[in-house]
């Protein structure tokens, strides 16, 4: 069963009007927002995102 809140990540990522980011980019832009805790989650999800 997939955990909602490493879901909604990968939804909002597919959802930017930009150029489509790598994961990497993607973590490095919410590590600089600040959002630490955050990214330290996802990195532990990184290929399914």
């Amino acid at each position: 069963m997939s955990r909602p809140c490493m879901i909604y990540p990968a939804r909002h990522q597919r959802s930017l009007k930009a150029p489509p980011r790598s994961v990497d980019e993607y973590l490095d832009t919410l590590l600089r927002q600040q959002l630490t805790q955050t990214v330290a989650a996802l990195r532990a999800w990184k290929l399914a995102l």
